[in-house]
């Protein structure tokens, strides 16, 4: 009796292509077509020689160079840093052309904190007059005040903020893919 083989490890991901469709790798070349797999036979060294790819859309944004999106799957052998990874094998299941879907996500991300403009605002004005008034002992106590006042509750904030920016991350990234996933054709893989 043989010992079974472990399963090649597959990981469903996201890619940006260069150029215009039907897209070309960053190197020049052009993409492979969906379904077709492109290997690589070099080291693989994150952020530098591999098939390169993120999990999460909104990370693949990030080094998006046009607006072509792919899903991928990534196989072979696969090396996970932050906020991409790195492996031997690429496949794309679908690409499409997301200008306008990127376009709306932008939107959206605006409007979900145009409700923080006008405290924005206030205390760009705020700095400002304290800019001006620090040469004055008043204001110089003022701004001390306020200075200790913030600082004291400021170990709070850093935490709060911290799990603020970590669900907005979350909730950016889930509608984001959502968008994108509408792109795919019927029957593509999600």
């Amino acid at each position: 009796m043989t010992a079974d083989r472990p399963k090649p490890q597959r990981i469903l991901a996201w890619h940006f292509l260069a150029g215009p469709m039907p897209g070309v790798l960053r190197d020049g070349r052009p993409a492979p077509a969906d379904g077709e797999i492109l290997r690589h036979d070099g080291p693989l060294v994150l952020y530098k020689s591999g098939l390169h790819a993120s999990v999460h859309a909104i990370d693949a944004l990030y080094y998006a160079s046009s607006n072509i999106v792919c899903r991928v799957e990534c196989g072979g052998t696969i090396e996970c840093g932050n906020d991409k990874l790195v492996c031997t094998e690429r496949r794309i299941l679908w690409r499409a052309d997301a200008e306008a879907t990127l376009r709306a996500f932008a939107r959206w991300c605006a409007l979900s904190v145009i409700h923080l403009r006008d405290p924005a605002w206030a205390a760009a004005w705020a700095a400002r007059a304290s800019t001006w008034a620090s040469a004055s002992m008043t204001a110089a106590w003022i701004v001390a005040r306020e200075a200790s006042m913030a600082a004291a509750g400021a170990a709070a904030w850093v935490v709060a903020r911290a799990a603020a920016r970590a669900s907005a991350w979350a909730v950016q990234n889930v509608r984001l893919e959502a968008m994108l996933l509408a792109l795919a054709p019927a029957g593509g893989a999600q």
